[in-house]
């Protein structure tokens, strides 16, 4: 069904996909705009119809696509052997930021199926959670070292403030961003300030020698 979409060059894929992301994420299914979609991706509405037939084909997609970079891109890399949690933390900020330079609101997309109201949709949501079995973000923190932990702190809470520290830094330099400005030199910024946080957090939290 969407061989012609897979055949385009990776460039023009991923603009389409975004300007569809960036729709089904500001927006409920029923008022998404195939116009606004095809007008972002810089295509014309009869294009994006022949690539994907109906709007609800191009929802399922969208979804489908999400899920599976996540299951590749983000669950995939993650070294689950990693037990230091300065390491550990360090890897799925890192394939967060990765995964937003290249799709800025497949997050906000994610999140936004969640609170769609069409019943359809809610339906097939559903049955792509299935297919995919995503894990849940728990597992994220399980099998880590918690000795490294000065005495005197709750590691609970310690895991907590480095989690707040690097997402509430990541929300904040997304808030700024203006227009055209998202681009590799602006990720790579992001990037360093991550290790520079980690530094600062592992010298306060960590006891000597670690």
């Amino acid at each position: 069904m969407y061989k012609k979409f897979e055949s385009l060059i990776e460039e023009k894929r991923i603009r389409i996909i975004n300007a569809s992301f960036n729709e089904f994420a500001s927006k409920q299914f029923k008022e998404a705009s195939t116009e606004e979609i095809a007008k972002n991706a810089e295509i014309s509405k009869g294009a994006l119809f022949q690539y994907f037939g109906t709007k609800k084909q191009l929802y399922i997609y969208a979804l489908n696509f999400a899920y599976q970079v996540f299951a590749q891109d983000f669950w995939g890399e993650v070294d689950f052997s990693k037990t230091d949690i300065f390491e550990r933390i360090r890897e799925t900020s890192t394939l967060k930021m990765k995964l937003f330079c290249k799709y800025p609101s497949i997050f906000q997309f994610i999140l936004n199926s969640y609170r769609e109201k069409d019943r359809d949709i809610v339906e097939l949501i559903k049955k792509e959670l299935e297919v995919h079995k995503i894990t849940a973000y728990s597992k994220l923190y399980e099998n880590l070292d918690l000795t490294k932990i000065k005495d005197e702190f709750n590691s609970t809470q310690v895991l907590s403030i480095i989690e707040w520290t690097l997402d509430g830094y990541a929300k904040s330099e997304i808030e700024k961003l203006k227009p055209g400005e998202l681009n590799v030199d602006k990720c790579n910024v992001w990037l360093q300030e991550i290790d520079n946080y980690i530094i600062s957090l592992k010298k306060a939290f960590y006891k000597e020698g670690n």
